[in-house]
């Protein structure tokens, strides 16, 4: 994953913003989802869910919704 992985997404207009992290943070969320919620999830779905818990941080009220992929 990275930046061009943006590079590929079809419609930019959808983009807000993005997150930066590393690799190892992602697989880290993506560990500690396993552990404590029971969702076995990759990489990206663990970069999905630190981008979510930072964005909540930054927020002072309402609703995140993040969401994973499945490829089956």
């Amino acid at each position: 994953m990275g930046w061009s992985f943006l590079r590929a997404v079809r419609s930019k207009a959808s983009i807000t913003r993005a997150v930066q992290l590393a690799s190892a943070s992602a697989m880290r969320c993506a560990q500690r989802s396993a552990r404590e919620d029971g969702i076995s999830a990759g990489i990206s779905a663990g970069a999905t869910l630190h981008a979510g818990l930072k964005e909540a941080e930054r927020l002072e009220e309402g609703t995140i919704v993040v969401m994973f992929s499945d490829g089956g």
